[in-house]
């Protein structure tokens, strides 16, 4: 229950705001920055599932004795429809709604920015494939630079990005690749890293996701009856960087939680040094401990917020 405070802004499509995983998480039904179609709120529209399996990993309610526990079951969820049909390209290259819905979820004290999208991806697998550069967009940049600085009352405001499902450099994202993100990439159900997560230098972690096609996913909630992806108000078959995004905000929101006097930084700072080194011998971590495959390492909760009670001030 400490954890209520937190507010988390999930941008993404729409969400199901009476799912009775969710009903109790959202602060408010948010608003829609997406321009697929007009709708002041952040509702769940025609093919917009993803927000609400985002949604559920991050905070689906606990000890309620239906369903599932988020990673932060008490933590309070801002929903801010984005990404609506996939989004426009103007999306990723003017940048302007993104910009507008980050500003606006820092305003309404967001203490996280889940960011469980991003560019369209190629495919690293095919070596036949041009990789696109999507560079980003000044006025997000700026929009990222008003969370670090303004929000949470100057502490600064984390923003949390799925680093991509491309299997290819993160250096084609300008968005995930951005210095002022923590770029998450995913590890499969055998610890090793999933076969389509991008990676490189500006990877920050990794987290829990599935582990492909036909194997193991993550569950988590849906939109109810037909019109989500299954028919009984859960999904099996969620995955990707977004479920593994999702897994960190969860985790960034506990560590606010019990300690909310750390700046965005210090919670950076806290999850990467806190990380477990995987795949050590394949992985070539350099000497700050830091490997292009998997980032700092593997999302550790525990480890996490035993680091958080170390730091004495705001240095």
């Amino acid at each position: 229950s400490e954890a209520n405070g937190v507010l988390i802004a999930v941008f993404d499509d729409g969400f199901e705001f009476d799912h009775p995983d969710l009903s109790q998480r959202f602060k408010n039904q948010g608003k829609n920055f997406s321009s697929d179609v007009v709708l002041e709120n952040a509702s769940a529209q025609t093919h917009d599932n993803h927000g609400t399996q985002t949604a559920g990993v991050i905070a689906a309610e606990g000890n309620n004795e239906i369903g599932l526990i988020g990673v932060c079951p008490f933590c309070t969820l801002l929903p801010v429809r984005l990404i609506g049909n996939g989004g426009t390209e103007e999306l990723f290259t003017t940048g302007s709604a993104a910009a507008s819905a980050l500003v606006w979820a820092v305003d309404q004290g967001a203490a996280i920015l889940n960011n469980s999208w991003g560019p369209p991806d190629s495919s690293g697998l095919d070596p036949l494939a041009e990789s696109e550069i999507w560079p980003l967009p000044q006025v997000v940049r700026d929009a990222f630079h008003y969370a670090l600085l303004e929000g949470r009352g100057g502490l600064g405001s984390l923003i949390v990005w799925s680093s991509g499902n491309g299997a290819e450099s993160i250096h084609y994202d300008g968005f995930a690749s951005a210095p002022e993100v923590l770029s998450i990439g995913a590890i499969s159900q055998s610890g090793l890293l999933a076969y389509y997560s991008d990676y490189g230098p500006a990877l920050d972690l990794v987290a829990p996701s599935s582990s492909g096609a036909s194997l193991a996913k993550v569950i988590t909630t849906d939109r109810q009856g037909s019109a989500g992806a299954s028919s009984d108000d859960y999904y099996s078959g969620y995955g990707g960087t977004s479920a593994a995004a999702a897994m960190v905000s969860g985790a960034a929101a506990l560590i606010i939680a019990s300690y909310p006097d750390l700046s965005a930084a210090q919670v950076m700072e806290t999850l990467m040094q806190s990380a477990q080194t995987v795949d050590e011998e394949h992985a070539y971590y350099d000497s700050k401990g830091h490997s292009n495959y998997y980032g700092h390492g593997l999302l550790d909760i525990v480890a996490a917020l035993s680091w958080a009670a170390t730091y004495s001030d705001g240095c």
